[in-house]
Protein backbone atom coordinates (compact mmCIF):
# COMPACT_ATOMS: atom_id res chain seq x y z
CA UNK A 1 0.00 0.00 0.00
CA UNK A 2 1.21 3.50 -0.13
CA UNK A 3 1.99 4.10 3.49
CA UNK A 4 3.90 1.09 3.42
CA UNK A 5 6.07 2.32 0.26
CA UNK A 6 6.09 5.96 1.83
CA UNK A 7 7.43 4.60 4.54
CA UNK A 8 10.37 2.38 3.64
CA UNK A 9 11.59 5.04 1.29
CA UNK A 10 11.99 7.28 3.68
CA UNK A 11 13.27 5.12 5.79
CA UNK A 12 16.08 4.13 3.73
CA UNK A 13 16.72 7.32 2.36
CA UNK A 14 18.32 8.79 5.67
CA UNK A 15 19.19 5.22 7.92
CA UNK A 16 21.51 4.14 5.73
CA UNK A 17 23.06 7.36 6.16
CA UNK A 18 22.73 7.25 9.95
CA UNK A 19 24.50 3.75 9.82
CA UNK A 20 27.40 4.60 7.85
CA UNK A 21 28.27 8.07 10.11
CA UNK A 22 28.31 5.75 13.28
CA UNK A 23 30.30 2.84 11.79
CA UNK A 24 32.56 5.77 10.26
CA UNK A 25 32.86 7.39 13.81
CA UNK A 26 31.16 10.67 12.75
CA UNK A 27 29.24 12.10 15.25
CA UNK A 28 28.26 15.56 13.12
CA UNK A 29 26.99 12.65 10.56
CA UNK A 30 25.09 11.00 12.31
CA UNK A 31 23.10 14.24 13.88
CA UNK A 32 22.59 15.46 10.19
CA UNK A 33 21.23 12.14 9.26
CA UNK A 34 18.93 11.43 11.98
CA UNK A 35 17.25 14.96 11.71
CA UNK A 36 16.74 14.22 8.30
CA UNK A 37 14.91 11.08 9.41
CA UNK A 38 12.68 12.51 11.77
CA UNK A 39 11.94 15.54 9.21
CA UNK A 40 10.92 13.25 6.46
CA UNK A 41 8.75 10.77 8.81
CA UNK A 42 7.21 13.89 9.65
CA UNK A 43 6.24 14.79 6.63
CA UNK A 44 4.38 11.36 6.31
CA UNK A 45 0.61 11.42 5.79
CA UNK A 46 -0.88 9.76 8.86
CA UNK A 47 -4.46 9.47 6.96
CA UNK A 48 -3.74 7.26 4.81
CA UNK A 49 -4.22 4.79 7.60
CA UNK A 50 -7.36 3.52 9.46
CA UNK A 51 -8.34 2.28 12.45
CA UNK A 52 -5.90 -0.05 14.48
CA UNK A 53 -3.16 0.52 11.81
CA UNK A 54 -3.42 4.40 12.63
CA UNK A 55 -3.20 3.59 16.44
CA UNK A 56 -0.47 1.70 15.98
CA UNK A 57 1.66 3.63 13.83
CA UNK A 58 0.64 6.55 16.08
CA UNK A 59 2.51 4.14 18.89
CA UNK A 60 5.60 3.41 16.60
CA UNK A 61 6.01 6.92 15.52
CA UNK A 62 5.97 7.97 18.84
CA UNK A 63 8.71 5.27 19.85
CA UNK A 64 10.97 6.58 16.96
CA UNK A 65 11.08 9.86 17.17
CA UNK A 66 11.85 9.25 20.82
CA UNK A 67 14.83 7.56 19.76
CA UNK A 68 15.77 9.77 17.40
CA UNK A 69 15.91 12.80 19.50
CA UNK A 70 18.34 11.01 21.96
CA UNK A 71 20.80 10.26 19.20
CA UNK A 72 20.23 14.03 18.08
CA UNK A 73 20.99 15.02 21.80
CA UNK A 74 23.99 13.04 22.45
CA UNK A 75 27.44 14.42 22.67
CA UNK A 76 29.25 11.29 22.08
CA UNK A 77 29.58 8.52 19.49
CA UNK A 78 29.21 5.89 22.55
CA UNK A 79 25.94 7.66 23.56
CA UNK A 80 24.73 8.09 19.62
CA UNK A 81 25.63 3.93 19.44
CA UNK A 82 23.56 2.77 22.42
CA UNK A 83 20.35 5.07 21.01
CA UNK A 84 21.16 4.03 17.47
CA UNK A 85 20.42 0.08 18.96
CA UNK A 86 17.24 1.54 20.40
CA UNK A 87 16.18 3.01 16.97
CA UNK A 88 17.03 -0.02 15.49
CA UNK A 89 14.72 -2.53 17.60
CA UNK A 90 11.93 -0.45 17.21
CA UNK A 91 12.58 -0.10 13.51
CA UNK A 92 12.63 -4.05 13.21
CA UNK A 93 9.31 -4.08 15.04
CA UNK A 94 7.81 -1.06 13.08
CA UNK A 95 9.10 -2.81 9.96
CA UNK A 96 7.30 -5.94 10.63
CA UNK A 97 4.19 -4.26 11.04
CA UNK A 98 4.45 -2.04 7.90
CA UNK A 99 6.21 -3.92 6.00
CA UNK A 100 7.83 -2.36 2.64
CA UNK A 101 7.16 -3.61 -0.77
CA UNK A 102 8.77 -5.79 -3.01
CA UNK A 103 12.52 -4.76 -1.27
CA UNK A 104 14.95 -7.07 0.38
CA UNK A 105 15.88 -6.04 4.26
CA UNK A 106 18.88 -7.64 5.81
CA UNK A 107 18.50 -7.28 9.70
CA UNK A 108 22.23 -7.62 11.14
CA UNK A 109 23.58 -7.53 14.48
CA UNK A 110 27.09 -7.65 16.36
CA UNK A 111 27.01 -10.16 19.53
CA UNK A 112 30.14 -8.32 20.65
CA UNK A 113 28.10 -5.09 20.92
CA UNK A 114 27.60 -3.62 24.52
CA UNK A 115 29.82 -5.71 26.52
CA UNK A 116 28.91 -9.08 24.55
CA UNK A 117 24.85 -8.08 25.04
CA UNK A 118 24.87 -7.95 20.99
CA UNK A 119 22.76 -5.29 19.20
CA UNK A 120 20.92 -5.38 16.08
CA UNK A 121 20.24 -3.02 12.65
CA UNK A 122 18.64 -3.03 9.57
CA UNK A 123 20.62 -2.23 6.33
CA UNK A 124 19.51 -2.30 2.74
CA UNK A 125 23.22 -4.66 2.00
CA UNK A 126 24.52 -8.07 3.17
CA UNK A 127 27.98 -6.62 3.71
CA UNK A 128 28.21 -5.84 7.26
CA UNK A 129 28.83 -1.80 8.35
CA UNK A 130 29.06 -2.29 11.94
CA UNK A 131 27.44 0.75 13.50
CA UNK A 132 28.69 0.16 16.91
CA UNK A 133 32.11 0.00 16.66
CA UNK A 134 33.21 2.38 14.14
CA UNK A 135 36.14 1.72 11.69
CA UNK A 136 37.66 -0.84 14.79
CA UNK A 137 35.54 -3.14 13.65
CA UNK A 138 33.58 -2.00 10.95
CA UNK A 139 32.36 -5.78 9.59
CA UNK A 140 32.30 -7.28 12.47
CA UNK A 141 28.76 -8.77 12.72
CA UNK A 142 26.21 -11.30 10.68
CA UNK A 143 23.35 -10.81 8.74
CA UNK A 144 20.74 -12.53 10.81
CA UNK A 145 17.60 -12.97 8.62
CA UNK A 146 17.14 -11.43 5.30
CA UNK A 147 13.62 -10.24 5.37
CA UNK A 148 11.99 -10.41 1.50
CA UNK A 149 8.78 -8.34 0.80
CA UNK A 150 6.16 -8.42 -0.23
CA UNK A 151 5.53 -11.63 2.09
CA UNK A 152 2.69 -12.58 4.72
CA UNK A 153 3.29 -10.76 7.91
CA UNK A 154 1.89 -10.39 11.16
CA UNK A 155 0.71 -7.38 12.40
CA UNK A 156 -1.62 -4.35 11.79
CA UNK A 157 0.10 -2.73 9.33
CA UNK A 158 -1.80 -4.60 6.80
CA UNK A 159 -5.01 -3.55 7.34
CA UNK A 160 -6.88 -0.61 5.95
Amino acid sequence: NKFNTLFYMILFRNTPKLQQALAGDDTQSAKKSVSGLKNNLAQINMELLKGKAHKAWMEQIKKLNGSIDKISAAKLIKEQRTHFAVLSNQLIITIRKFPPLHKTIYKASCPMAFNNQGASWLQQSDEIFNPYFGQMMLHCGSIDEEINLPRVLEGVGNEQ
